[in-house]
């Protein structure tokens, strides 16, 4: 059906392809009961709707009602004036998610790391999701490494229909320190964590703990040695053949170095195993003995 008038008034405009607000109008629709002309509209949330031409050009009416409930949203949760170290870790998270020029971009938007489109296109959802920080010393972290900033909502359009999972927390610089795509992370007894949380609840120091992955230790063995007692080295005695030395004096009959021996007794090596076995061969460069 033609809906356009026969007789239009001679300030007539046709706005089919204008945007006003979140309207984009599409064709023109029945007069309004006022001879008013009207307009078929689509909103950007994809609803749809007849809005007069003087509403759409007046201001009035910028969209079906969806900027208002945002509104209303941020307004409840909080926009950057009341939350502004929120609403900054939003700003930092698109921009180096976003923006190519940013010098954080290759760690994340560079390989991959995408913003759900609920968050990317409002602060309202992404504080409404995460709360506010805890602390001051909390940051924005993906639990996930290898994964975007996801909130994990059905509503969302990215999210719902992949069922994607949340993946966004607060954490302290600690936390966050041990998740990073360098950090080690070991399976012992059906358990992963990384190397740092071992330590801490091992209560073995961090140094010593990676230096025995690197070494070739199993999981078993790196975590269930216990740690030597501190004190001065001369306190770590080796006995073999009736003698009995510290690690030092045995360095020095021995030609071996301190540094070998200690390596195969914090090992659990054998005395014999200790002082007998030979060095393996030299670096290229020069460097020290490798055991």
């Amino acid at each position: 059906m033609n809906c356009k008038r026969s007789k239009r008034a001679h300030n007539y405009l046709d706005l089919t392809g204008d945007r006003y607000g979140r309207w984009r109008v599409v064709t023109e629709a029945e007069p309004g009961l006022y001879a008013d002309v009207r307009w078929h509209c689509v909103c950007d949330c994809g609803n749809v709707g007849i809005v007069s031409a003087r509403s759409l050009r007046s201001g009035n009416s910028r969209s079906c009602g969806c900027f208002k409930v945002e509104a209303a949203q941020m307004r409840l949760c909080g926009d950057r004036s009341r939350h502004p170290l929120e609403y900054r870790n939003w700003c930092l998270m698109k921009r180096r998610c976003l923006n190519y020029k940013d010098i954080s971009y290759h760690n994340y938007g560079g390989r991959g790391i995408t913003i759900c489109e609920r968050w990317e296109a409002s602060f309202a959802a992404f504080y409404e999701d995460m709360g506010p920080r805890p602390t001051l010393k909390h940051q924005l972290d993906r639990i996930r490494n290898e994964e975007g900033y996801w909130c994990g909502k059905q509503e969302c359009p990215e999210c719902g229909p992949l069922n994607r999972q949340p993946n966004c927390r607060w954490v302290t610089k600690k936390q966050q320190n041990r998740n990073t795509r360098r950090t080690v992370f070991i399976t012992y007894k059906g358990a992963t964590k990384s190397l740092g949380e071992w330590a801490e609840e091992l209560g073995l120091g961090i140094h010593t703990l990676g230096h025995r992955i690197r070494t070739g230790w199993t999981p078993e063995e790196a975590l269930e040695m216990p740690p030597l007692k501190s004190g001065r080295r001369k306190q770590h005695r080796i006995s073999f053949n009736g003698q009995t030395h510290t690690i030092g004096e045995w360095a020095k009959l021995t030609g071996l170095s301190y540094s070998t021996i200690l390596n195969r007794f914090t090992r659990g090596d054998s005395a014999e195993k200790i002082l007998t076995q030979p060095h393996r061969s030299k670096r290229k460069n020069g460097g020290g003995n490798v055991d």
